[in-house]
């Protein structure tokens, strides 16, 4: 199935369905991966998601597929996610997936000073950067 197929999909099923479940969470991944799907795809992807990454960081598929989504996000888009995560952060302390997310992506640090955490995110991944 080629990108614009899989973006056509995700318009007419809720993404954070999709992605919860454990075949739909490789669709995340092609899509994320994918050699042959653009920018403009991927930001698409990161903007129908908005209002289901809660959704998807409680979920054993669900927080897999929001890990390659978070990956491929610009700074702006991670802000823009860590902020829907903090809003609700008590939420992902009730599920193991959810705890795991938020332990990986500091969202405590995020809700303490969130020009903190994009520094500390800079580095980390500046760092990562360097081991490839």
């Amino acid at each position: 199935m080629e990108a614009q197929g899989m973006c056509c999909l995700l318009e007419l099923t809720p993404a954070g369905d999709i992605f919860c479940d454990a075949k739909g969470c490789h669709v995340a991944d092609a899509l994320c991966k994918g050699q042959y799907v653009g920018v403009k795809a991927r930001d698409k992807l990161i903007w129908r998601l908005k209002g289901y990454y809660q959704q998807l960081a409680l979920s054993q598929y669900g927080s897999r597929a929001f890990e390659q989504v978070f990956q491929i996000a610009s700074a702006e888009q991670k802000v823009k996610i860590m902020t829907e995560l903090s809003e609700k952060s008590n939420l992902l302390n009730s599920t193991t997936y959810g705890r795991l997310v938020a332990g990986k992506l500091e969202v405590e640090t995020f809700k303490l000073s969130q020009k903190k955490w994009e520094q500390m995110w800079k580095k980390k991944e500046g760092k990562g950067g360097e081991n490839k």
